[in-house]
């Protein structure tokens, strides 16, 4: 029988992109390059926080809102995102006139 060793090769596998949770519960950590056959390669993932929940997210699961105009306005979790652009733009409506902060700007 092979005896189990460490896959993670002195790696903090907690911050690594290749982690993932598997079991019913989603309790048992594991790692997708192990799992393929291939050696550890760490990449860290990038946490941000968002804004409305506060909760730690990985970049990769967080979206742009739009403003009523389409322009990108804020990054947000996917749980916010949904809630938010459910009127259909983020923040309040403002037109031409509104965006004009000075009249010799």
């Amino acid at each position: 029988m092979q005896e189990m060793k460490y896959f993670n090769e002195g790696n903090d596998c907690d911050i690594c992109k290749n982690q993932l949770m598997t079991g019913r519960d989603g309790t048992v950590e594991d790692c997708r390059r192990r799992q393929n056959g291939l050696s550890c390669r760490f990449e860290e993932r990038d946490i941000r926080t968002c804004p409305v929940c506060e909760h730690e997210v990985d970049r990769e699961d967080m979206y742009f809102t739009k403003d009523c105009h389409g322009i990108p306005f804020r990054l947000v979790c996917d749980r916010c995102y949904q809630r938010i652009m459910s009127k259909g733009y983020d923040g309040e409506y403002y037109t031409e006139a509104d965006e004009q902060i000075e009249d010799d700007y």
